[in-house]
Formats: structure tokens, sequence, C-alpha cells
């Protein structure tokens, strides 16, 4: 099957509000990308991690280089070529895309965002918001 060009949002990897720190739950499914990796060992890729949009956009840049560093380092410490692996932080200039329940699709600005009703609705598109992704950068062949 074709790899795609386009990023590729890795699920299930989340990070606390201001933290870099990986959660239990991440690892899980950083090991499913690193059996993908160790499978597909002629692909170099970049890890792209976002933040959201609360804080400023130097802290969040900053923030979101550490948070892709350390799923780098994961990567790296289970045997993950380091060469094969860069990582990236966008901070908060990228925010998600999602699907609406009626079928369309929403960029997660922090304006939109302020939109939602309750805080829970809100916590759930920031969350979504800081996110881990990764794009092939290319492939060996």
């Amino acid at each position: 099957e074709k790899i795609p060009s386009k990023e590729i949002e890795i699920k299930g990897i989340e990070y606390d509000f201001n933290s870099a720190n990986l959660r239990e739950s991440s690892k899980v499914e950083l090991n499913k990308l690193i059996e993908f990796l160790t499978l597909n060992d002629d692909l170099s890729i970049e890890i792209r991690s976002h933040t959201d949009a609360r804080g400023s956009d130097s802290y969040n840049l900053t923030l979101s280089e550490a948070r892709a560093k350390s799923v780098v380092d994961y990567l790296i410490e289970f045997g993950i070529d380091a060469n094969k692996l860069a990582p990236k932080g966008y901070g908060e200039s990228k925010p998600a895309e999602v699907q609406l329940p009626d079928g369309s699709m929403v960029v997660l600005t922090k304006e939109y965002i302020a939109t939602m009703k309750t805080k829970k609705e809100k916590e759930e598109f920031h969350q979504r918001n800081r996110r881990t992704a990764f794009k092939v950068l290319s492939q060996e062949k």
C-alpha cells in the first residue's frame, strides 16, 4: 500500500496542558509507530508536534519542539535510527481540522473554540490541537 505524502496524525498521542511529557497511553500508540517504522526501515520521517493556542506564540513553538523531541527520544530508545527522524515543532500555527457531526469540516482556531458553550467542549478541542503527527520525508529504494 502506498504511503501517504500528507501529514498523518498519530491518534492517541496526547500531552497535558503545558507539558512535553508523554502520557503512558501515548507510549502504547508510539509502540505501533515503532512497529511500522521497523517494518518500513527505508523511511525518513518528520515528527510534527503542535500545541493549543493558549500561551504566547514563542512559548508554544518552544513547547511543541520539546514535544516532538520527546517522541523522537522515545522512538530512538526503542531502536529507531535517529538519522531517520526529524523533530519539528509547529506551535499553534497549524490548528487541527475536524469533521463535525453534520459532516462539515472546521479548523480548530482559538476563535472557533471560544464559541463552544461548555468548558468540556473547549478543552476537548484544545486537546485535539495538542497533537503529534508524522510526515514521510523520503523513502530509500
